[in-house]
């Protein structure tokens, strides 16, 4: 939303509450959900101040989502799938992952509980296990075709 100055700012916004205190509501990046800072803020700045290090945290992936530890990773897995309007071919060949490699180990868990650790040793397991590199390297986050890829 535009202030008086036309000046849009790039992520969440921030109004006034009627006791005076500010609060800083967002727009979750990876599930897209309308969110609110932990707390509200005496001062429009000190609550700019908080999205500017919300922003931050998502961009290093270090933001935890409150609700993450009540979501079943299998729905959120099948829901995401549904919601990005992926290409029929693209669709199947995810749903064969997820189904195959992915759903076993990691479906009946939180997201919350899915830990970088945890994958790694996923991914190991699945080499190991002699299954293909290149399909493993389809199912393993941080490769070709996932915007994490190369940030390691």
């Amino acid at each position: 939303m535009a202030n008086t100055k036309g000046n849009r700012r790039r992520f969440g916004s921030v109004r006034r509450l009627p006791s005076g205190r500010w609060q800083a509501p967002y727009r979750h990046l990876v599930t897209g959900q309308l969110r609110s800072a932990e707390q509200t803020y005496p001062t429009k700045t000190d609550a700019e101040l908080a999205l500017t290090l919300i922003e931050a945290d998502m961009a290093r992936c270090q933001l935890k989502d409150p609700d993450a530890g009540q979501v079943n990773f299998g729905d959120y897995a099948d829901t995401w799938l549904r919601e990005r309007g992926l290409a029929d071919r693209t669709l199947e060949r995810y749903e064969g992952v997820l189904r195959l490699y992915i759903k076993p180990t990691f479906g009946a868990g939180t997201v919350a509980a899915i830990t970088t650790a945890g994958v790694r040793s996923w991914r190991s397991a699945m080499l190991e296990a002699e299954v293909g590199a290149a399909t493993v390297a389809k199912s393993y986050p941080g490769t070709a075709g996932d915007p994490e890829h190369g940030r390691r």
